[in-house]
């Protein structure tokens, strides 16, 4: 079995494996990227249908139905909507689905003219939908009602039917297989006449925080092995958790490891099928096309984000033998002779999973540290500690791409 996760092999932050890695994990088109949903209506031509989107916009490719986002957008909602006759139906297959934040949702609606309001008020609509972080819902009026637990990953369909009360709704999942989630009468007080979909992607986060925190670089020699670094939230945090309301980290030990998985490449097998990637140190004297490759034993981070059990070959993120960050595949049999057996060593899964946190570019702060680089001073030292102390003397660079 083949699994690839997404992967920017060329981030715009790419210097140090503490920043390149995790940006090339954000920055790849699954995580961020301008679609926002890509979806197969059946019998869209047939219809008249209404976009509604105020950040948004609707392009037809291939009878795929595409909603896409501006770069900056700030609001990600929109409709996609037509008149309901008595006896109607909407089948959506969901080919593409991206997201910044976990409360992101996709809605398939019954509703009035009024399809704005009743949904912001929760009023006179039907809505069967998935949110990313929590799955399958469904709600009438504003009041949830018992449908079966599904996650957002299970799901590729839903198919809505209406026989003048009568109410049916399905499901398909991933693996095929159909669910009937609703059979009832739709209560009497709900005057329909509007079917279609709802979406609300969210804010794209990510673009925020990355141009809040890479405006700077320092200079220390406290540091050693980093004396130039960016002057961020690695720092400040004391950690590399610094996307932690996109990624969840989780790190074991290779001791621990070999007790549960039986060994390590075992254990990334089973975290790429998964949707993980995995930061695992690799001795890259036996690595090609590394600068240490048959020359001495050196340990440094790579970022496994695919593997290949037939060719027996696994995808690697690094810093190649140009100290540029690339793409490479070296067999099982290099990646073992190159894993640590220092049992103690720690090896970490990467899973893109956003919460609701909302990062936001604040102009304020953004001109105070540029004040205080064009007056080379320490913006420490009115920081109350938010930014690191930093006892040797820095330069202050703005690195901003506008």
């Amino acid at each position: 079995m083949k699994k690839v996760l997404g992967i920017c092999e060329k981030p715009s932050i790419s210097v140090y494996a503490h920043h390149g890695y995790i940006n090339a994990i954000m920055q790849n088109e699954e995580h961020t990227n301008d679609v926002l949903y890509s979806l197969l209506i059946q019998n869209f031509e047939n219809q008249n249908w209404t976009f509604d989107g105020e950040d948004t916009k609707l392009c037809i490719k291939s009878s795929h139905q595409i909603i896409k986002s501006k770069k900056y957008s700030r609001n990600n909602e929109a409709f996609l909507i037509r008149n309901c006759n008595a006896v109607d139906e909407i089948c959506v297959e969901i080919e593409k689905w991206t997201f910044t934040q976990g409360d992101s949702v996709f809605n398939v609606i019954l509703t009035d003219d009024n399809y704005r309001k009743c949904c912001k008020e929760d009023y006179n609509i039907i809505r069967i939908g998935i949110v990313k972080n929590s799955g399958l819902y469904y709600k009438v009026d504003g009041k949830y009602r018992k449908v079966p637990s599904l996650s957002a990953k299970e799901i590729k369909t839903i198919r809505l039917i209406k026989n003048i009360n009568k109410l049916k709704i399905y499901v398909v999942l991933d693996d095929g297989k159909t669910l009937e989630i609703v059979n009832e009468i739709i209560d009497s007080q709900i005057k329909v006449s509007k079917i279609g979909i709802n979406v609300n992607a969210g804010e794209n986060q990510y673009y925020n925080w990355l141009f809040m925190n890479y405006m700077q670089t320092y200079y220390t020699e406290e540091d050693k092995v980093v004396c130039y670094d960016y002057y961020d939230l690695p720092e400040r945090n004391f950690s590399h958790h610094i996307l932690n309301h996109f990624l969840l980290y989780r790190d074991e030990t290779i001791r621990t490891i070999e007790v549960l998985w039986k060994n390590v490449l075992n254990f990334c097998k089973m975290n790429i099928q998964s949707g993980r990637y995995i930061q695992i140190m690799l001795n890259e004297f036996y690595i090609p096309n590394r600068a240490f490759y048959n020359k001495e034993n050196y340990f440094h981070a790579n970022l496994l984000y695919g593997i290949d059990e037939e060719k027996q070959e696994i995808y690697i993120l690094g810093y190649n033998d140009k100290y540029k960050l690339s793409c490479s595949v070296i067999s099982f049999e290099i990646f073992l002779k190159a894993v640590s057996t220092n049992y103690n060593d720690i090896i970490r899964t990467i899973e893109y999973s956003p919460n609701n946190t909302e990062c936001f570019f604040d102009l304020k702060t953004f001109l105070y540290q540029l004040e205080c680089y064009l007056a080379s001073k320490n913006p420490t030292e009115n920081e109350n500690n938010i930014l690191p102390q930093k006892k040797e003397f820095m330069v202050f660079m703005y690195m901003v791409s506008l």
